[in-house]
């Protein structure tokens, strides 16, 4: 189960890798068994997504101060001293 939309295969990977159920099944054998494993994963599933969704909709409703918006951005980014001298000019 992933809340990853995949549009690349880089989002294929990163969905697959951080997957917290998956299922799968061979078209043969006891069909009636393996639709009604399907079932319950499509349920599943549902009752993630809305769970997930209200975590997002908490978190949406978080504020933050100005100083927590820098100190969280300068560590996702942390500026690096000459960093014009790392990567060469037209890359």
């Amino acid at each position: 189960m992933t809340p990853i939309r995949v549009v690349c295969m880089n989002t294929l990977n990163l969905a697959l890798n951080t997957a917290k159920r998956s299922w799968s099944t061979n078209h043969v054998g006891d069909m009636h068994g393996k639709l009604e494993d399907a079932r319950y994963t499509l349920l599943y599933a549902d009752k993630y997504m809305a769970e997930l969704g209200k975590a997002v909709d908490r978190l949406n409703h978080q504020k933050l101060s100005e100083r927590q918006v820098c100190e969280y951005i300068d560590a996702l980014f942390p500026l690096v001293d000459n960093a014009s001298q790392l990567m060469p000019i037209g890359l």
